[in-house]
């Protein structure tokens, strides 16, 4: 059975992928009306994530994993914005 921290760890990887998926259904080109509402959503979600990675004990692999998608993340934000 996993400890507690590699269950954290799977399942912030499964939240930073979900919202990266989520940052592909939007462009800028949609509607400002549901675009905007997404991207702040999709903003407070981003910023939870950043605060939750340093609570978590990550390998360099998991790191360098994850700290490459959560800046294809924020490149995404701020091309949509």
């Amino acid at each position: 059975m996993q400890d507690e921290m590699q269950i954290r760890i799977n399942q912030f990887i499964v939240d930073v992928c979900r919202l990266t998926c989520q940052l592909e259904q939007i462009g800028w080109r949609d509607d400002p009306r549901e675009r905007v509402p997404a991207l702040q959503k999709a903003r407070h979600t981003y910023e939870q994530l950043l605060e939750r990675e340093y609570t978590l004990a990550l390998s360099p692999e998991d790191t360098l994993m994850i700290q490459t998608m959560l800046d294809r993340i924020k490149a995404r934000l701020q091309f949509l914005d």
